[in-house]
């Protein structure tokens, strides 16, 4: 099989839960049909549903991918310039490419780095260092005295792209395992 292509891209913070959203995180009486006036509350006898969890995914009703893609990274410059300075290969390309970095002051005159647009407009070099960047260990931004950046920045691949690859799952129901068939279309074959 042949290599699969990708794209750098960097995802948005997808932020923390909101508590006072309680309808999302508590089973309420009627579903979605439940009037407002009996809707349970969190001080309410009521059972939570379970796991919450915030996928990036395209929108299916506008098909807008660009709402989960960042195209703003801010990164605090004295935090990116320790590790560069740590970092020979990095430093070359930061100083290659510095000049055509926005840097802006925070409130607190805090000098910070804006990336704009797509990653993938940036020279290699420089993209390469961004993403280096914000894959760091967490033992080496400790060590050096930086904060990780909260952007994650990933390789998506392409639509479209055909690929191999070995899920393992444990300790499964034979409902949860029929699930899984039925979804992979490996349950049709099983089932003649």
């Amino acid at each position: 099989m042949s290599e699969v292509k990708t794209r750098v891209t960097a995802l948005k913070i997808l932020g923390t839960p909101k508590p006072t959203t309680f309808q999302h995180y508590l089973v309420q009486p009627n579903g979605i049909s439940t009037p407002a006036k009996k809707l349970k509350h969190w001080g309410d006898d009521a059972i939570i549903r379970g796991y919450k969890q915030y996928w990036h995914r395209i929108n299916p009703e506008n098909l807008i991918p660009a709402l989960w893609i960042e195209t703003n990274l801010v990164i605090k410059k004295d935090g990116i310039q320790k590790w560069i300075d740590k970092n020979p290969k990095a430093k070359l390309h930061w100083e290659e490419s510095k000049f055509s970095l926005q840097v802006e002051k925070d409130a607190n005159g805090n000098e910070k780095v804006h990336i704009k647009g797509d990653i993938n407009e940036l020279p290699e070099g420089l993209r390469s260092v961004i993403v280096e960047y914000y894959n760091l260990d967490s033992a080496i931004t400790k060590q050096i005295g930086i904060v990780k950046p909260q952007n994650s920045i990933v390789n998506l691949v392409l639509e479209q792209e055909q690929f191999e690859s070995r899920i393992r799952f444990e300790n499964l129901t034979k409902v949860e395992l029929g699930a899984l068939l039925f979804c992979n279309g490996t349950a049709r074959g099983l089932c003649s």
